[in-house]
């Protein structure tokens, strides 16, 4: 079982399941609201009201496993789609890092990964690219610490619903 927690600005959505890669099995769902300015575009800026959902959401023992994935929905995060050459995952990174060149922030610490979206003629693939400064990151990770909450996984919303439509048989392909 795993836990997933999906920060917006105005809640937190919280889904309790497995899923086995043929099926889904939600536990348990629930949805927190926030105080206002709570979370304004993937900021944390109340940790106190953050805190006391993270504590709500431990106590509950349908909703809480001690593997937690939590997704991040902010336009602080950078999207691009590419296609690059079939390499090693480590190879794959570089060419990521390399499609973030020259972005303007406010911090030079950025964090990346990817999603493979594709595979063209087996040489190529179409991958979705990610990157986000690791103070935003970081801010999730030391409030989920402070609870004594360990994560498992940070995850984007746009990378979230790419998973979503993969895992659809009907949109293969699409």
């Amino acid at each position: 079982m795993e836990t997933t927690i999906c920060f917006q600005n105005d809640k937190i959505l919280v889904l309790a399941g497995k899923y086995n890669g043929k099926q889904l099995s939600v536990k348990s769902f629930k949805t927190f609201e926030l105080s206002e300015g709570s979370i304004i575009n993937g900021v944390i800026t109340d940790n106190f009201s953050i805190r006391q959902v993270l504590s709500k959401i431990k106590s509950d023992k349908t909703l809480f496993c001690k593997n937690v994935r939590i997704i991040i929905d902010s336009s602080l995060i950078y999207i691009k789609q590419a296609v690059f050459p079939l390499v090693s995952d480590s190879k794959m990174n570089i060419f990521v890092e390399n499609e973030f060149v020259g972005i303007d922030s406010k911090n030079s610490e950025m964090i990346f990964d990817y999603s493979v979206l594709s595979q063209e003629g087996g040489k190529k693939v179409s991958v979705a690219c990610f990157a986000m400064e690791k103070s935003l990151a970081k801010s999730f990770i030391d409030i989920f610490a402070e609870e004594g909450i360990k994560l498992s996984a940070i995850d984007v919303s746009t990378n979230c619903v790419i998973k979503y439509t993969v895992g659809i048989p009907m949109l293969k392909g699409k």
